[in-house]
């Protein structure tokens, strides 16, 4: 909605207990053994907005709260976030995720090289 980006598809894995491990459709039956593991990712809801226009202090917030990586940050929002050994860990870098959003904009890619 409003240029927000598509919610991941849902996903089932069955880990069985020997190892072997297949992703599993919900229309099927399948007999399950002890140690067998079921994964279920569901898919959640899309997003709203262009998430290059969403507040890099917010996506700082949900990276310090284990929503996002700082990877997923920089590739998804176009933040780019970096480790500052303090006790919250990590800061935006404003010039670097100013440079990078308007790359993203153009449609042509930075590598993290590019901000150091």
């Amino acid at each position: 909605i409003e240029a927000g980006l598509s919610a991941p598809p849902h996903k089932m894995t069955l880990s069985r207990a020997d190892g072997r491990s297949e992703t599993i459709d919900c229309n099927r039956m399948y007999t399950f053994n002890r140690g067998d593991r079921v994964s279920i990712i569901s898919s959640g809801g899309g997003g709203y907005g262009d998430p290059l226009q969403r507040d890099p202090e917010a996506v700082l917030g949900d990276v310090r709260n284990g929503l996002v990586s700082a990877e997923q940050a920089r590739e998804h929002y176009g933040v780019v976030i970096t480790h500052d050994g303090t006790a919250l860990g990590y800061t935006v870098n404003k010039e670097a995720t100013k440079k990078h959003r308007t790359q993203k904009e153009k449609g042509s890619e930075t590598s993290e090289n590019d901000y150091h």
